[in-house]
């Protein structure tokens, strides 16, 4: 049976729960209800989006991005000049930035990831609230866009930097003929219809819409076991002999 709006809220609210390490007896005594009460609450297949809203607000939540979390369609994301200017000059803020929101690793792990003293890692932290990139709570804690698929529009310095970057570094690590356990890379020619060529591609577009579905799913539950994925497809109608 699928999940209703109400649950696909409240799975979200656990998952914030569980993100900022904070009980259901917690949040019941700063809501001034029993924790029997909250987990009734958080437990519904349905139920009132005021309570929802008084909890969003009590986590520095908005319900608005909560909602948004449960939507399955493709987020058009595109990012400001002074965002791009700042993610492409510092590059251990972008690493904090990208552990944060894309691979959703944890304050601590992210510091590390970007190598970051904790000091440091404020101040940055404190610039990308003030971009909006994310936002700063009291108590040290952090709070992200929801997970959401993504497409990028716009284009600009920092998507260049690491369609280019980003992509070339993936590229000379997994093109050899002897793949590794847990790679795969494909490198093929031949000559077809244009139809084929379409389809070929319309294969790809769908093949990367369910298993990205499914990423997102998972993430969104916080599903065990999780494990960093890197995926990168292209298709051209050209000859390997092509200037």
């Amino acid at each position: 049976m699928a999940r209703t709006h109400y649950q696909a809220a409240t799975d979200s609210l656990k998952l914030a729960l569980k993100r900022e390490g904070i009980t259901y007896k917690e949040l019941a005594r700063r809501l001034a209800l029993s924790e029997s009460g909250m987990k009734k609450i958080l437990s519904a297949k349905d139920g009132s989006f005021e309570r929802v809203a008084e909890i969003c607000a009590e986590l520095g939540l908005s319900l608005s991005e909560l909602l948004a979390g449960r939507e399955e369609g493709m987020f058009e994301l595109s990012y400001t000049s002074a965002q791009q200017e700042f993610l492409v000059r510092d590059l251990r803020a972008l690493r904090l930035y990208w552990a944060l929101v894309y691979e959703r690793r944890s304050l601590a792990d992210a510091q590390k990831v970007a190598g970051l003293p904790r000091a440091e890692a404020f101040a940055v932290l404190r610039r990308l609230d003030q971009l909006e990139l994310l936002a700063l709570l009291p108590g040290d804690r952090v709070r992200v866009p929801p997970v959401r698929q993504i497409r990028w529009v716009g284009g600009g310095p920092l998507v260049d930097k690491l369609y280019r970057e980003w992509s070339a570094a993936f590229l000379s690590a997994v093109a050899t003929p002897a793949s590794k356990p847990g790679q795969q890379f494909v490198t093929r020619y031949f000559r077809a219809s244009q139809r084929t060529l379409d389809d070929l591609m319309k294969a790809i577009q769908d093949l990367e819409t369910e298993f990205v579905r499914r990423a997102i799913s998972e993430m969104r539950t916080d599903s065990p076991g999780l494990v960093h994925i890197r995926w990168m497809s292209a298709v051209d109608n050209r000859s390997y002999l092509d200037a």
